[in-house]
This record gives C-alpha cells, sequence and structure tokens, in this order.
C-alpha cells in the first residue's frame, strides 16, 4: 500500500521530488502568472496526485507533461510515496 509520508512542502513536486518553480510556493499570489499556465497538463500524470494532496501541490514541468506512466513503479527516487508492507 502507497502513503504519503512527511510534511506537504509546496515548492516540490510530490511524484518526483524535484522543485517544482511554482510561483505561490515561491511567495507569489494565487493568480500570480506561473509557467505552469502555458502548458498542457497530462491526464494521466494529474491522476497519479495523491488525493490528499490534490489542489494543495503543484507538479514540476517533467511531471506534468508526461503522458508515459505505466504503473507506481515509474515514480523517480525521491517522490512522496512509500511502499509499507
Amino acid at each position: 500500500m502507497n502513503a504519503i509520508v512527511g510534511a506537504i512542502d509546496q515548492g516540490i513536486c510530490p511524484l518526483c521530488g524535484r522543485p517544482n518553480h511554482c510561483v505561490v510556493a515561491a511567495g507569489g499570489m494565487i493568480g500570480d502568472p506561473c509557467w505552469c499556465w502555458g502548458v498542457r497538463a497530462a491526464p494521466e500524470a494529474l491522476a497519479r496526485i495523491p488525493a490528499a494532496l490534490r489542489q494543495k501541490v503543484c507538479l514540476c514541468r517533467e511531471c506534468l507533461t508526461r503522458r508515459d506512466w505505466k504503473d507506481m513503479a515509474d515514480l523517480p527516487h525521491g517522490s512522496v510515496f512509500e511502499e509499507q508492507d
């Protein structure tokens, strides 16, 4: 079973653990222009955001645009997921 671990860091992509370069996480205001406004989000990537983190954190550009997700084993090292017994 997968579990979300640690505190939420809004500046980190929840799928890969890299900086997401979110304007709001960097101190901007909600509604300030951000890089993600000009990117078409991959539904496959959005579906991988854990329910508890939806509308709370942003994905990085690479994860947001990735369309070849196969299974949870595709998550890069450093993601917020951790396998539990």
